[in-house]
This record gives structure tokens, sequence and C-alpha cells, in this order.
């Protein structure tokens, strides 16, 4: 069961995803799986899981690990964030989602800091002037 004020991370070589009731789950990951861990397949389960109760903030990276995620997040009402390209060391995680729809914020990680605790407990997406259509 997730812990408040506990960070998780998945091993080399697992999947992690999360189901309702906050119950985490590490499995082996398949045999040719493209990223492994998967952002995006944690993403997905979150999205199935917590739907518009979730955020979702997907920060630098390289690739598109996290792009279809965040974009099902979103399709279910969950609040999304990605770092913006400026603050990013590598922009090509961030890059994928916002091309795809997916973050209804693009921000750096000190207001990424700021913008978490307005989102705790309520999740209306509008609440930075930094808000991205889609």
């Amino acid at each position: 069961l997730l812990a408040p004020g506990t960070v998780y991370v998945a091993p080399a070589g697992f999947q992690m995803t999360l189901a309702a009731r906050g119950i985490l789950s590490l499995r082996p990951a398949d045999a040719g799986a493209g990223y492994s861990p998967s952002v995006t397949l944690l993403f997905e389960s979150v999205a199935r899981a917590y739907g518009p109760d979730a955020v979702g903030i997907l920060l630098t990276g390289m690739g598109e690990d996290g792009a279809v995620g965040l974009l099902a997040m979103r399709e279910r009402g969950a609040t999304t964030i990605c770092q913006d390209e400026e603050s990013s060391i590598v922009y090509g995680m961030p890059q994928a989602a916002i091309r795809l729809g997916a973050a209804m914020k693009i921000l750096s990680p000190p207001m990424i800091g700021r913008e978490l605790p307005g989102l705790v407990g309520a999740n209306d997406g509008e609440r930075s002037e930094h808000h991205v259509g889609r």
C-alpha cells in the first residue's frame, strides 16, 4: 500500500502499476518491452484507478516514454503537467507529451512545486496562468 510522504522507484527490469485503494504492484518486465520501467504503463494504471483524482507530472528525459500514459490521464480527467523546455536537460519526454496534447500545464520544476499544494484534494486543472489548451 502507498504511504504518505514516500517516494517509490521501480527497479530496472520491472514494471510498476497502481490500482485503486493505493495498491502498488511490481512485476518483471516482458522480454522486449520498450521501456523498463515504463512511465506510460504506470500513468495508464493511474488513469484507470484514479481518473480525475490524479495528478501526472512528466519531467525531463530522453525518448517518448510517458507521453501516451500522460494523455490517458488527461483523457480521464486528471491534471497533467510537463516540465518546460528551458529547464529540461533533455526535452524528449515532455515534448512528446506536449505534442500529443497531454499537458494541461507546462512549468519549470520550481513552479511545479508551487502548484502541487493547490492540487491536493482538488483537480480542476484551471489554477495556472500556464494552462495549455488542447
